[in-house]
């Protein structure tokens, strides 16, 4: 379980990387240095996350959200992770996202969602962004 510090240190990394995802789209190779070292800093300074932690971060920050500004993970990693991802999901308040995960663990992972108080509660369909991407078929998830 995530402490305040480190729930701090989520919030300062994922500021560090949308800084650096906004530079990246404006061509700003400086800003996307600055961005970067503030994520070498905060490693340096001991930010560490297990696995299923950091594939919370990575949803929370970096994925792509659906129109209603739904959280849509991509990725699950192993059934073993559910319980990181998604007690950074409870702490950081969401309770409720999206995914669009069809691995082999898939099935292992809603099983232990399912025994931390999570359900499937409907699918969606995720449009395609552009002529080159098909419409992603999902899974709406909820803290019951």
């Amino acid at each position: 379980m995530l402490n305040m510090e480190q729930i701090k240190s989520i919030e300062e990394m994922r500021n560090a990387k949308m800084a650096y995802f906004k530079a990246e789209a404006e061509n700003d190779t400086e800003g996307m240095e600055l961005a970067r070292q503030k994520v070498l800093e905060l490693r340096k300074n001991g930010f560490q996350t297990t696995r299923g932690e950091w594939l919370a971060i990575n949803a929370y920050t970096r994925n792509g959200r659906a129109e209603d500004d739904m959280i849509v993970v991509n990725d699950f990693g192993f059934d073993y992770d559910a319980d990181d991802l998604l007690a950074v999901f409870e702490q950081l308040g969401v309770t409720e996202f999206l995914t669009t995960d069809s691995s082999t663990a898939l099935m292992g992972w809603l099983f232990n969602a399912m025994t931390r108080g999570w359900q499937v509660v409907g699918s969606a369909i995720i449009p395609a962004k552009n002529e080159f991407e098909d419409d992603k078929k999902a899974l709406r998830i909820k803290r019951a």
